[in-house]
């Protein structure tokens, strides 16, 4: 989990809950992809789950979540409705959002320019446009 601005809040799945110590969250309430101005929070999910059975046995009882597909936060919302808590992990480190096309795009460069065999290429390269 990490927390993005308001105006990013709408590409995710958004998180809100009880902060239990630095990094843990319990989490009490789920939007998948809120209108900036409807977001209960600003901590979103980068789409990485630690997940038990139980979800699957959540997921084999829906015949459609809400947005007419199945997806892990429709059995995420039915096991909060039953009492059943769900904890989320703040992120250490740098998040990389590769969700669209231009955060893709500096996502490689980002990580061209940490490898040792591609960093002083691509420094290179970029400091030879001409822009």
């Amino acid at each position: 989990m990490t927390e993005v601005s308001r105006e990013e809040v709408s590409k995710f799945g958004v998180y809100d809950g009880v902060k239990l110590d630095e990094s843990t969250i319990e989490i009490k309430r789920l939007v998948e992809k809120p209108k900036s101005e409807e977001a209960p929070a600003l901590t979103v999910t980068p789409g990485a789950y630690i997940i038990t059975p139980e979800v699957f046995d959540v997921l084999k009882t829906i015949e459609y979540g809400n947005s007419g597909e199945i997806r892990l936060i429709d059995a995420f919302e039915i096991m909060l409705k039953k009492g059943r808590p769900l904890y989320g992990k703040i992120l250490e480190g740098t998040w990389l959002d590769t969700g669209d096309p231009f955060n893709l795009l500096k996502v490689n460069i980002y990580l061209g320019l940490k490898h040792p065999e591609m960093k002083d290429k691509l420094r290179n390269y970029i400091k030879s446009l001409k822009l």
